[in-house]
């Protein structure tokens, strides 16, 4: 999976207001100083936590095939898919981090450290993954199927 967005929607990732990995101010290595300042201690626990709140609960407002108006969980929806192995990644945006709750710290923190909250989100996706909706062929199990079937 990666960790990037476009929080204000021109389509530069980042550029305008530091937002996106490895861009603006404070980008994957938090090279340029921090965004949005340092508040001190982190508790990555707490982190964590957010992190999987926002991976179980994220909704958006979307149109159906009818042009219906319907709330779609699109990040469930997207583990849906690797579990049932139609799609191998999960992309989480920052713009959906921050438009979740409006925590711009903890957005900051994401991009100050990339590389920990990607692991970060692994961590909590691998622990809240869902089973298959589908039959997986046999040919197309790995490790991961097999040690979860024992």
């Amino acid at each position: 999976g990666r960790v990037g967005g476009d929080r204000d929607g021109d389509g530069d990732a980042g550029r305008g207001r530091g937002r996106g990995m490895g861009r603006g101010r404070g980008g994957a290595n938090g090279a340029g100083g921090p965004v949005g300042g340092n508040t001190g201690p982190v508790d990555y626990l707490e982190d964590l936590d957010l992190c999987t709140n926002f991976i179980q609960n994220y909704e958006q407002i979307d149109k159906d095939a009818d042009g219906d108006t319907i709330i779609v969980s699109k990040y469930r929806d997207m583990m849906q898919k690797v579990s049932n192995r139609q799609s191998e990644e999960i992309i989480i945006e920052l713009d959906d981090v921050y438009n979740h709750d409006k925590n711009d710290a903890f957005v900051s923190r994401i991009e100050r450290n990339t590389m920990r909250y990607v692991r970060m989100f692994y961590k909590c996706v691998d622990k809240i993954m869902p089973a298959p909706s589908v039959d997986i062929p046999y040919d197309q199990e790995d490790s991961y199927d097999v040690l979860r079937m024992q």
